[in-house]
């Protein structure tokens, strides 16, 4: 191996390391010494390994700077802080330092469909709805009926069925969840069930299939 080659790939070796050491962290650019790589690299160009050189050079003009660009960026940050510290002990006024606060804070994205408060919102309706499980109170099967597996007291059966549907005549047409959607007792909503199907099967009120409403005659006519 000649001289050239050596002194080329000793370079590159040493090129390498820094950027090895600079990308895993172990040590920063502005503690490298580059200088010593420009000088060498003048030491020992010649006409016959110019080519040879000139990726060294780039990777090292590149390294440079980098280096550079830190830093520049090092020195705004001490002249900042010198800023800043010649600022507080200038005495500022409550206003000052409010406009200093106010200009350095930046407004969060805010998505109304996913921001905390629909989020807060979303929470305490799913559990205001779900906070206690519904309690169903069966009724008790005095008998077996071939019409109806639910019964309800015979006396006055026929009074309570009318004075139901007086009441709900006024909602049709109307799906049938519409008429138990306001009534949390269940007893009421079984007794109320039994009324609409004894109407249902006397013809008063009608059930249309295809649109899936009830409605009744005294109301189309």
């Amino acid at each position: 191996m000649n001289n050239i080659q050596t002194v080329t790939e000793g370079l590159i070796v040493q090129i390498e390391k820094i950027k090895e050491e600079i990308i895993t962290g172990k040590s920063k650019l502005l503690e490298k010494d580059l200088e010593s790589i420009f000088r060498e690299i003048k030491r020992t160009l010649t006409v016959k390994n110019i080519f040879a050189y000139s990726n060294i050079y780039k990777d090292a003009c590149d390294l440079l700077q980098q280096k550079f660009d830190e830093l520049k960026v090092l020195l705004q940050s001490l002249n900042k802080e010198k800023v800043y510290l010649e600022f507080l002990n200038s005495n500022p006024s409550d206003l000052e330092i409010y406009e200093l606060i106010q200009g350095s804070w930046i407004t969060p994205y805010k998505a109304e469909g996913i921001s905390i408060d629909f989020m807060s919102q979303s929470r305490e309706r799913y559990c205001r709805s779900r906070s206690f499980p519904f309690k169903i109170d069966h009724l008790e099967i005095e008998q077996f009926n071939e019409d109806f597996l639910i019964n309800v007291p015979d006396e006055n059966f026929t009074g309570r069925m009318i004075n139901y549907y007086d009441i709900i005549k006024n909602k049709f047409p109307c799906e049938i969840q519409m008429l138990f959607e306001e009534i949390e007792d269940q007893l009421t909503i079984y007794e109320n069930f039994v009324y609409l199907l004894h109407l249902l099967q006397l013809g008063i009120i009608k059930y249309q299939e295809d649109i899936k409403m009830l409605y009744c005659e005294e109301n189309n006519e």
